[in-house]
């Protein structure tokens, strides 16, 4: 029997408003993570002691929370006996209705009771509903356990969606919902290419039965954007731009402040997974659909307090009552795990979105404090309470600090990790062009008597200045993140470098991103660019990006996407070899190489100090002068000098500009999915010539 649809795009709250129940019980002997590893049993151990559970967030008590039960016979028709006024409860009810109407009610922040509504959730996964009566034993087969009765629901779902843009459920174009054996292969898919990205499911938990129908279909729509199946791609297509609105409309809409907080938060992660699979589908989907959806999903999170975490927040510290046995334990850390991944991950897609529309991120950075996620194998490789017990036996911490974004120095380098180092990182993004366009808004736009280096525009406000500073000291402060096997990391710090020292606008405005007449106005910029340290510096920092990714390929983007780190690479060293107009430093110096491994804790602030007044005012000029001299990297960085490029010593002019451009390019060919091949032709073009022509 077919089903009438509503005129509007289906909502993505899928559960039972009323099942809700807002009452929190005693939290008196909730004391969320509170685990004393002396008191902690062996694994064979059959009992368990969880009066001693380690806390994680901050030290305050837990706050009791209750919800008053009304007297039936209190509230009759009869009028009140004890207050000021006399009224019935059908008066009291059109007084109410009155007034919702001059001022609609503006919904209490999810923060409230964020972390308690966690750990009650009653799902295993705070992404699903409840479900009962589910036989996970004979599903193991189907990994994610997709099932026909899940293909179902998604196939309606879509023609939910199709009727919401007045398409007929019968006119699907020949496109049609993928088998089974596709969508079970998609949800895998997601979890090996995609979970490492956007970290935010717990796998072992995530059942595809009880996880609600717009969530799911994103999480299937991701997978097959990596199966390269031409039969799935026209139906990722259309449900990727079915969703966009779909989610919009559910971000704005009146009921969501009228839903549980666990409703909000999978609204939250869905848009998230939709709103950054449109990022690799730019040409497909309407950009400024997917932007205003990216907007519109910070300032709710922000609205909702997530990015605002206090020691009165009540934040993942009450479990005791609810973790009663490992595997209790294990559940509801996963469910609080998931929802602080979920607020670290919608900060990597303000700096997504941010990058792509060239404009600030909608998070107030500066103001950012966050519970920071465990350590990925905690959250991904204990797939069961005793192994997550185990972990916890052998060290893995099971919490972790907060962190301020401005103030980051005040959280014990020993206490991070890797996600820890990847938030600070992006953050560290976002603080950079917030202040750019900050001092931008300000009058503080490049003439011709200006500084062409961003760094030292940034130094003309002090609260810019500490940027510089923060990212100049991480090889430093953070050595263990950004060497060895942490490529991600390095990658990214070089980034933050180059966005510092080189102006990229201004070099793709030289290339010809705008037309001739733009391209001969920046020359001059370009050129003055070229003489000063910073250019220099980022010339090695570009460098640096070439031979890490030749040497190791790294999976699609953590921090940045190496193809586009790669083709700002690319951009800086071509147009530095293009216009710069010596390389005699005055006396006698052998080529630099670029491609070697530099000490960057050696190499400091020099090509920044002066901008930035880092450099240490004990050390004098002529000792500074000595120092540097004796030191290749900083000699070249402070007097420029002859340079070679993988043992082979370069030139200056067109030329030389145009063959580092093609090794660039030929290095971007390999990156695959979110591929390189449309910068690489890009490079390409820019050398004078296309793939056709060689």
């Amino acid at each position: 029997m077919s089903q009438a649809f509503e005129s509007h795009p289906p909502s993505t709250f899928t559960r039972e408003e009323t099942n809700y129940q807002c009452s929190f019980g005693d939290f008196d002997e909730l004391d969320m993570f509170f685990f004393d590893m002396e008191q902690l049993p062996v694994l064979d151990d059959t009992q368990y002691n969880f009066n001693n559970m380690d806390h994680l967030g901050p030290d305050s008590s837990g706050v009791p929370f209750s919800t008053p039960t009304l007297d039936a016979e209190s509230h009759s028709g009869a009028p009140g006996s004890g207050g000021l006024m006399t009224i019935s409860v059908g008066q009291m009810k059109k007084v109410q209705r009155i007034w919702s109407r001059q001022r609609p009610k503006i919904p209490a922040q999810i923060t409230n009771r964020l972390w308690s509504d966690v750990v009650k959730h009653n799902a295993d996964n705070i992404f699903t509903t409840p479900q009962h009566n589910l036989n996970f034993g004979s599903c193991q087969s189907l990994r994610c356990n997709v099932d026909q009765e899940c293909r179902k629901r998604l196939i309606q779902y879509c023609k939910d969606l199709d009727s919401s843009f007045g398409v007929s459920s019968t006119a699907t174009d020949g496109i049609s919902m993928p088998t089974l054996d596709i969508l079970d292969s998609s949800l895998d898919f997601y979890f090996q290419f995609f979970h490492p990205i956007l970290p935010v499911i717990h796998k072992s938990t995530f059942d595809a039965r009880s996880t609600p129908n717009p969530l799911l279909l994103a999480m299937c729509l991701v997978g097959l954007s990596y199966l390269h199946q031409t039969q799935t791609q026209a139906f990722l297509i259309r449900y990727l731009k079915r969703l966009l609105p779909a989610c919009l409309g559910d971000l704005t809409s009146q009921t969501l402040s009228e839903c549980a907080p666990s409703d909000i938060l999978t609204t939250l992660a869905t848009v998230l997974i939709v709103a950054y699979l449109a990022l690799g589908f730019r040409d497909e989907i309407d950009v400024y659909q997917a932007y205003m959806l990216c907007t519109q999903t910070l300032r709710v999170a922000d609205k909702q307090g997530l990015f605002a975490a206090e020691d009165v927040d009540d934040s993942i510290e009450q479990l005791r009552k609810g973790a009663s046995d490992p595997g209790s334990l294990w559940k509801a850390w996963g469910r609080v795990e998931s929802i602080k991944r979920l607020i670290c991950c919608l900060i990597y897609l303000d700096m997504a979105y941010a990058r792509l529309m060239s404009t600030s991120g909608v998070i107030e950075i500066d103001k950012v404090e966050i519970h920071l996620p465990c350590d990925d194998s905690l959250f991904d490789d204990a797939t069961t309470a005793t192994t997550f017990l185990r972990f916890i036996q052998q060290g893995t911490p099971m919490t972790m600090p907060r962190m301020n974004v401005r103030n980051f120095h005040t959280t014990s380098v020993s206490k991070l990790n890797q996600n820890a180092t990847q938030i600070l990182l992006r953050s560290l993004y976002l603080r950079i062009i917030a202040a750019k366009n900050r001092l931008s808004s300000k009058g503080s736009q490049r003439s011709s008597s200006q500084s062409t280096s961003p760094v030292e525009r940034l130094a003309i406000e002090e609260g810019s200045k500490d940027i510089v500073a923060d990212i100049i000291l991480l090889p430093k402060t953070h050595a263990n993140f950004l060497r060895g096997r942490n490529q991600n990391n390095a990658l990214g710090w070089h980034y933050l470098c180059i966005l510092l020292t080189a102006d990229i606008d201004l070099l793709e405005t030289a290339c010809g991103r705008d037309g001739l007449e733009a391209a001969e106005a920046s020359l001059a910029h370009v050129f003055k660019w070229s003489q000063s340290s910073s250019a220099r510096r980022a010339l090695l920092h570009a460098a640096q990006v070439f031979n890490m990714l030749d040497l190791c390929r790294i999976r699609e983007s953590y921090l940045t996407r190496p193809d586009l780190v790669l083709f700002v690479s690319a951009l800086v060293i071509s147009q530095y070899f293009l216009v710069t107009s010596h390389m005699d430093p005055g006396f006698d110096a052998p080529a630099f190489e670029l491609l070697q491994d530099l000490d960057w804790t050696i190499v400091g602030d020099e090509g920044l100090g002066r901008a930035t007044g880092c450099v240490s005012s004990s050390v004098t000029p002529v000792l500074k002068q000595g120092a540097v001299i004796s030191n290749p990297v900083r000699r070249f960085l402070e007097f420029g000098g002859p340079v070679s490029f993988a043992g082979e010593a370069q030139g200056l002019g067109g030329v030389t500009a145009k063959k580092i451009a093609r090794k660039f390019a030929h290095l971007m060919d390999g990156f695959g999915k979110w591929d390189g091949c449309g910068y690489s032709q890009l490079l390409r073009a820019m050398c004078g010539f296309t793939h056709d022509s060689e």
